[in-house]
């Protein structure tokens, strides 16, 4: 079996194992250890499956994608879903209340320790 075969059989039962599961939607950040990257809110029936959304539709800014399930009435309007926002589009489809990065975190810890 040759990696063609292999993966079209690999997709395939992954799809087969999926089958009748409902989409979930997942806040992904990316982020490293110097600065925020993008974020987005996209579907996917687990955040592992999420994040290779992103990378197969190329909206992944690279970094350490972070994020959790988000529960449909904490989503934001359709514009903002299914592609990569900056921090300042993110401010503005969370009413100024964006998820805190893990580089924010990091961030605000070496502030306080500083």
């Amino acid at each position: 079996m040759n990696q063609d075969e292999f993966i079209r059989r690999l997709t395939h039962q992954w799809d087969s194992d999926q089958r009748g599961k409902p989409m979930l939607w997942f806040y992904i950040c990316f982020d490293d250890d110097e600065e925020f990257r993008g974020a987005v809110f996209i579907q996917g029936h687990s955040f592992n499956e999420a994040v290779n959304v992103c990378i197969h539709r190329e909206i992944s800014a690279g970094g350490q994608p972070w994020g959790y399930e988000c529960p449909e009435g904490q989503l934001p309007t359709e514009k903002w879903r299914n592609r990569l926002l900056t921090r300042a589009e993110l401010c503005e489809c969370t009413g100024n209340n964006p998820p805190v990065s893990i580089w924010e975190k990091l961030e605000r810890k070496r502030k306080n320790n500083g």
